[in-house]
């Protein structure tokens, strides 16, 4: 029996990178949904059942320095994955540490200039205390292709046989009533055969990913909710809806009819409440509002002007969630163009609860914009800190839409890095070769502290309860 050695993981995964390097270069196929880079995904090889997990900590390490390297050689961005939690917090707190001490990896975050990072860091401490509210807008989704709602509706206009005169005049309208000039062609086309859902799959796990695009029922649904529902299916989340997922907030609210949070929260184990359709009275502590519908629910899907008429009174149950966190805590906007004629109904009305003389002095929120539209300062200035990607010191290549979406991925894992809150990996003695001196000794003390204060009970006393959900809660037995 041979004890394998952490190099054997390091050689493996530098060699599978850099046979995908060279087929990229040689290949130069697309890159997909648009990105500036091609991106790679990597586990943490050899630490599952790969026989080296004893030394996670080791393989950790020197993965990380290796990655780095060949992403600054390829000019390819690398996502290290994991569903473990005491994994990811030992990368995120061993990458902090390299970061702080190696000036060679300066250029890790260079591309967020001072303001971003300082902004950055103050919504990362009220995502710590739990007062940062994530808002996901269209923008996230198209990380996985899916299509904004302009192209969308422009799509369905020509399958319904709309004239390009007819677009033209199409593309001066409202985007409610673009959807009720869509949707009342479909109502005078020939009715089709519906697609079917996707039938059940016996894996476990593609079964979870259909639970999310499979519609309950499409019989009260219209022609338009159906052919929507099935524009923005996908059995894939992109890097920022895994990004969003793996930070600590507890509510979310979507403007997005797909599942694409759901599923980066499921390969994660985050579980998680879709309101408003699944009870908020479970064991999961964090949920998602979807504002305008999901895909699971179509007929609920909001697009046309009589869909919001229709559904008022529960626009305005799901509104007052939004009017109340909005006051109570601070939102981020990710992907969110600040445009939706609903949310701007929701932010008039928390305007006017504010008295008069403080409105000029408060902000709800802040939205990270990948395109620079400096008249949305007009619009919501004070009310939400619109902050844009686009560095003008910069030429002007670096600051093209894919370029500044890679931008945003990187402000969220700036993000992270400093908000970064779990520390469970100082439990586990597979990570303690990336343990600091203080670190190994508190968990030494940790570790014997609940078989001492297990014994100094009496049978009888009333602390065991109090002993047993200490342990479980804190997990200090696993």
């Amino acid at each position: 029996f041979t004890i394998p050695q952490p190099n054997l993981y390091i050689e493996s995964a530098k060699s599978f990178l850099e046979t995908v390097a060279r087929d990229l270069e040689n290949d130069a196929p697309p890159k997909r949904a648009g990105r500036e880079r091609y991106l790679i995904s990597l586990p943490i090889l050899g630490t599952g059942g790969g026989g080296g997990n004893y030394m996670s900590g080791l393989i950790l390490s020197l993965l990380l320095k290796e990655l780095y390297a060949f992403a600054e050689k390829y000019k390819i961005d690398v996502a290290l994955v994991t569903n473990d939690r005491a994994m990811y917090a030992a990368a995120i707190n061993l990458r902090n540490d390299m970061l702080a001490t190696t000036e060679s990896l300066s250029y890790v975050f260079a591309c967020l200039n001072p303001n971003i990072k300082a902004i950055t860091e103050k919504l990362a401490k009220l995502l710590t205390s739990g007062n940062l509210v994530l808002f996901l807008g269209a923008g996230v989704s198209r990380s996985v292709g899916l299509p904004i709602w302009s192209s969308l509706l422009s799509t369905l206009a020509q399958k319904v046989g709309l004239t390009q005169e007819e677009i033209t005049l199409l593309d001066k309208m409202n985007f409610l009533d673009k959807a009720s000039v869509i949707q009342s062609r479909f109502n005078s086309m020939k009715e089709t055969e519906k697609e079917d859902p996707p039938a059940p799959s016996q894996d476990e796990g593609l079964s979870r990913v259909n639970r999310f695009n499979t519609p309950k029922s499409t019989t009260q649904a219209t022609r338009l909710q159906i052919e929507v529902a099935r524009a923005v299916r996908t059995t894939m989340c992109g890097l920022p809806h895994a990004q969003l997922a793996s930070m600590p907030a507890k509510e979310i609210i979507t403007t997005n009819y797909d599942s694409c949070f759901e599923l980066a929260s499921e390969q994660i184990g985050h579980s998680l409440n879709v309101l408003p359709y699944h009870s908020s009275n479970t064991n999961s502590q964090r949920w998602i509002l979807k504002l305008h519908g999901c895909i699971t629910h179509p007929e609920d899907i909001v697009l046309t002007r009589e869909d919001y008429l229709r559904y008022r009174d529960r626009r305005e149950a799901l509104a007052g969630i939004v009017q109340a966190l909005l006051i109570t805590k601070h939102l981020l906007f990710v992907g969110f163009s600040c445009t939706d004629e609903n949310f701007y109904q929701i932010m008039s009305v928390v305007k006017k609860c504010i008295p008069e003389d403080n409105r000029n002095k408060y902000c709800f929120g802040t939205v990270i914009n990948v395109e620079e539209n400096r008249l949305l300062d007009d619009i919501w200035k004070p009310s939400l800190d619109i902050i844009t990607l686009v560095d003008h010191n910069l030429p002007e290549k670096y600051n093209s839409i894919p370029a500044s979406a890679r931008r945003q991925e990187i402000f969220l894992d700036y993000l992270i890095s400093k908000s970064i809150t779990n520390t469970s990996h100082i439990l586990e003695e597979r990570f303690d070769s990336v343990l600091k001196d203080g670190e190994r000794e508190f968990r030494d003390s940790v570790s014997i502290f609940p078989f001492a204060l297990f014994f100094s009970f009496s049978p009888k006393s009333c602390f065991i309860y109090l002993f047993f959900h200490f342990i479980d809660k804190f997990a200090l037995l696993s």
